[in-house]
């Protein structure tokens, strides 16, 4: 059995057994084979068989075994006996369940051996390449300090962990899951580079668990759709177009004079939440902010270059409907003096939107743990009746409209 992307990682732990138990693994194999999603669906090891017979579709899933062979070993969880009761897969590593590094890769190869997939745990992503290294089938890679809370790790996170893990072990699929609770959280993680995702208690927990699950399949779906479309950078010569990991943004009925355009590809912030005060107040102008995904600025309008600045981490544009645009990435970058920022245009050009203005460097900013959120600022906003934004949070690419002012 290979693992199909995507994929959603349905966890009760202890809290379902029984019928309870059964009754939400019966929904999620009808949304299984309605959607062709494969659903891991975990569950205490006395429900495995029942839950096994009773079901199609979904991948039957262990909450962890143990490496022994069959003999002595009162108490441990055998892989044959998990087997043969029906489980398809089995979890290896949970926080709630750790393993030394030998009991793992003994306990992959096990599983390997009887044909049952391994999702394992890791807790950061240098522990989830070291577990590369071993094989696994998936990688789940959540910091373990937001399971349960609700909150999910940033795009950064997610985009970071899936590149290097990777470079490690292409075959691996990687799962992000922790604080996962809705299916916008899930959408998120899976635009951005993740095979799959899953959760516990917002399942558990929802109103009706059944329509959760159905949310969060629907989600992925949406995520891998929309990180296959390409996205059109309406700039020079080339007019190249890129596949990103976006949504669509929310367009509003504003009569708009002018429009500007995500400069980078990344998730929007408030403005209100830029660590920084004279930005988070408004004192440099009405606008948007976003935590960039990858290091390179685009124009997000046509006009003329009116200043970069020599420490090359902001440019300004003065577009060709009067707004004086600033882009300014990451906070305190101006400590750099210049490195790891590579202006690719000068004060005075004409650049089309969707050009390419600058490249920084994501890893350098994260090394000297500098933040690289990115403000796009209309700092003459006073000049216009109104400055509105067009999206309503999620991920933004070059071409997608994030601000409108009259």
């Amino acid at each position: 059995m290979n693992v199909s992307v995507p994929f959603l990682f349905v966890n009760p732990k202890s809290y379902l057994y029984g019928e309870e138990s059964l009754s939400l693994a019966l929904a999620c194999d009808r949304i299984s084979k309605e959607t062709g999603v494969m659903i891991f669906y975990t569950c205490p090891y006395t429900d495995v068989r029942t839950i096994a017979e009773n079901t199609d579709t979904i991948v039957v899933t262990a909450q962890n075994m143990d490496s022994l062979n069959p003999g002595r070993g009162m108490g441990a969880v055998l892989p044959e006996a998990l087997s043969a009761a029906g489980a398809k897969a089995v979890v290896l590593n949970h926080a709630e369940n750790q393993k030394n590094l030998s009991e793992l890769f003994a306990c992959i190869n096990r599983a390997r051996d009887l044909g049952m997939l391994t999702i394992v745990c890791a807790d950061s992503t240098t522990e989830s390449k070291a577990v590369a290294e071993l094989g696994p089938d998936v990688i789940l890679s959540e910091p373990t300090a937001l399971i349960g809370t609700g909150q999910t790790a940033d795009v950064s996170y997610t985009i970071d962990c899936v590149k290097e893990i990777k470079a490690v072990n292409p075959a691996v699929k990687v799962m992000i899951a922790s604080g996962i609770t809705t299916g916008e959280d899930c959408y998120k993680v899976v635009v951005n580079g993740a095979d799959g995702s899953g959760s516990t208690s917002g399942i558990v927990n929802a109103p009706s668990r059944e329509g959760r699950v159905e949310e969060m399949v629907q989600a992925i779906l949406k995520a891998m759709e929309d990180r296959e479309k390409p996205v059109v950078l309406s700039g020079n010569e080339s007019h190249e177009s890129v596949s990103s990991p976006v949504q669509q943004p929310i367009v509003n009925n504003l009569s708009k004079n002018g429009a500007v355009y995500a400069p980078l590809f990344g998730e929007v912030i408030s403005l209100a939440n830029v660590p920084a005060e004279e930005i988070a107040s408004g004192a440099m102008g009405d606008g948007i902010a976003i935590l960039p995904a990858k290091g390179e600025v685009y124009a997000p309008c046509d006009g003329i270059v009116a200043t970069v600045f020599t420490t090359g981490h902001a440019v300004g544009i003065n577009s060709d409907n009067g707004a004086e645009i600033l882009i300014h990435v990451g906070i305190d970058t101006v400590k750099l003096s210049g490195e790891g920022f590579e202006p690719l245009v000068k004060e005075g050009d004409t650049v089309k939107a969707g050009q390419l203005l600058m490249k920084f460097d994501m890893a350098l900013l994260k090394s000297k743990l500098i933040s690289p959120i990115t403000s796009v600022l209309i700092t003459n906003s006073e000049n216009f009746e109104q400055v509105e934004i067009a999206v309503g949070g999620g991920n933004v690419a070059p071409g997608n409209t994030i601000l409108y002012y009259k």
